[in-house]
């Protein structure tokens, strides 16, 4: 997830004008992230990445939400979602 938030900090950086946009006068990103385990297929991968952008969104938008592992755990499935607000 640090890259994903690094990605975001340099667009955020940028302050590229978005002068149509009701919600901010400059671009933002909201990505959702889903950890591929050995039982995903790429459809079952890329459904959760969706729903978890959705969510990023619906958070008020210029958020990163991303599936994590509990500390400590070895499992190769996902377990939990953390969403991360920035701003």
């Amino acid at each position: 997830s640090q890259h994903l938030l690094q990605l975001q900090e340099n667009l955020r950086q940028l302050r590229l004008p978005h002068t149509t946009s009701p919600t901010s006068s400059h671009i933002t990103v909201s990505m959702g992230a889903a950890l591929i385990g050995p039982q995903d297929t790429q459809d079952s991968a890329i459904l959760r990445a969706d729903e978890l952008l959705y969510q990023a969104k619906s958070q008020g938008r210029d958020c990163v939400c991303v599936e994590a592992l509990p500390a400590g755990s070895n499992l190769p499935a996902v377990v939990h979602r953390e969403v991360l607000p920035l701003g």
